[in-house]
């Protein structure tokens, strides 16, 4: 069962001794339990750890690509995938269909994230124009570029970024094997303002390393086979 944020919150004080001081006030414990949740993420993530995944419906409009006169599609980055995380790669691939007049959906695609660049040579190039069975996709300037136009819907799936916790009763979005090093990174932020904290930059760089141990371990047994029993 995944932790609750006043279960996180609960330990830290008591790992920590500062119950009751007015200078570690539940707001600031839980924007830093927010705050080093997000961060884990980040360096699970850069760890090779990719299961933080999530869908949303694309806003479509017709649109014109740079100088090209070939009209394309663009979705919002404002409003469409807005629990995207900020990282370069977080968009995984778009599946795209259209459809006939009776809503009858007619072809089906997946277009995978190219540079703006490559995007607009294959919108100027014949042999490489897009269709719906064969799409391209790519961002710039705070939208998603789809073509061809022909495209009627579209779903992006892209990596997402954790949930705050607001409510007490708030979780974790972390796997639960990983919520003890979020507790520490907000251990060490209070120990570094109470001034207790020897060598911060010892503490994080061990974190790290205690970080990627259990993430490897974690790795090695979701590989494992599970043993087999002979009935013979």
């Amino acid at each position: 069962m995944a932790s609750t944020l006043v279960q996180l919150r609960d330990l830290i004080k008591a790992n920590t001794g500062i119950k009751g001081d007015p200078d570690f006030a539940h707001a600031l414990l839980n924007r830093w339990i927010n705050d080093a949740q997000r961060d884990i993420q980040l360096k699970l993530f850069n760890l090779g750890y990719t299961e933080f995944k999530s869908s949303d419906a694309l806003t479509l409009t017709a649109a014109k690509y740079s100088s090209v006169t070939n009209n394309v599609r663009t979705a919002p980055l404002s409003t469409d995938c807005p629990t995207r995380m900020g990282v370069p790669n977080w968009l995984l691939f778009i599946e795209v269909s259209d459809t006939i007049a009776d809503g009858t959906v007619v072809t089906h695609g997946v277009a995978y994230p190219i540079p703006a660049g490559v995007f607009k040579e294959h919108l100027r190039n014949t042999y490489l124009a897009p269709t719906v069975n064969h799409p391209i996709c790519t961002v710039l300037a705070d939208k998603l570029y789809l073509a061809p136009v022909g495209i009627d819907t579209a779903t992006a799936h892209y990596y997402k970024e954790v949930t705050d916790m607001s409510a007490d009763s708030s979780t974790l979005d972390l796997p639960e094997s990983f919520s003890s090093f979020v507790t520490r990174s907000v251990e060490m932020r209070v120990e570094d303002r109470q001034g207790k904290l020897q060598d911060k930059q010892a503490a994080m760089i061990e974190l790290d390393n205690d970080l990627g141990k259990a993430f490897q371990a974690v790795q090695i047994q979701k590989t494992e086979e599970p043993q087999t029993v002979s009935l013979k």
